[in-house]
């Protein structure tokens, strides 16, 4: 199994469309009218310089399948990334989408990876303008990696805290649940009115079964790689708080269908 990228180029004005519905279209290998025409060329130089010829290389970090059919108007690209290389790989697909005026798609996380131009815009707007909820404490805004850190440690099933939530990015949000050393955490994302939800795991653990965490006056029931140290919780909503996105070592379940 890989980590999947889409590159495509917006047609004018068809940004904001469902992304459903051009998956959908593009995976019978039909155009999407939202969707245009780019250099291909262009695209294949910019990755040889990077990567050197990733499809001729059965050890290469990813390979690429170029959707360009004759006469119609609009292609696209398809990437399957290893996963030990998504960090490597993702910043510099990005950068290449960036200097050709493409977009990138991840349909792991159902979102557009943004522009460096809608980062830029995100870093300033966005995070300061996330909200940190403590159970029973005062609603924190812009909080700081210090203060995320100490809320942590404040979390405890023992009279609480039990439970922080950063949000504040739309509908989004990260919450962990817990303390004392054991954490389950979940990050949400909307696209729309749809949304998805995962919980957060350890790879270097074995899932034999159910677990439990204990929050204040409750118990999450999770996967036994889901109980988390203080540590994974701050990594995680670190990168919840600079956009970075769901951090790849570790492993999401896909528990969106417990809230539908």
């Amino acid at each position: 199994m890989a980590f999947d990228l889409i590159v495509w180029k917006w047609a004018a004005d068809g940004e904001g469309v469902d992304l459903g519905e051009i998956l959908d279209t593009i995976g019978g290998d039909d155009p999407h009218p939202s969707l245009t025409r780019f250099d291909i060329g262009a695209f294949r130089t910019a990755i040889r310089s990077e990567f050197g010829d990733v499809n001729e290389d059965p050890d290469g970090p990813f390979l690429y399948e170029v959707s360009d059919f004759q006469g119609v108007p609009a292609n696209w690209v398809s990437i399957s990334v290893s996963w030990s290389q998504v960090e490597r790989v993702l910043p510099v697909i990005a950068r290449i989408a960036d200097g050709l005026g493409l977009a990138v798609f991840d349909p792991q996380e159902w979102k557009m990876i943004p522009s460096s131009a809608a980062r830029e815009r995100r870093s300033v707007a966005e995070v300061d303008g996330l909200r940190l909820v403590v159970e029973n404490e005062p609603v924190v805004s812009a909080p700081s990696p210090v203060q995320l850190r100490d809320a942590i440690n404040r979390v405890t099933p023992r009279g609480g805290p039990g439970y922080m939530i950063l949000e504040g990015r739309g509908q989004d949000y990260a919450q962990a649940a817990g303390g004392d050393g054991v954490y389950t955490l979940e990050w949400r994302e909307y696209a729309g009115k749809a949304f998805r939800h995962w919980t957060a795991g350890d790879p270097g653990r074995s899932d034999t079964g159910e677990a439990v965490v204990l929050t204040n006056g409750y118990q999450v029931t999770v996967r036994t790689n889901e109980r988390l140290g203080p540590d994974d919780v701050e990594t995680i909503l670190l990168a919840y708080c600079e956009g970075r996105g769901r951090p790849a070592q570790f492993v999401w379940r896909d528990a969106t269908a417990m809230f539908q």
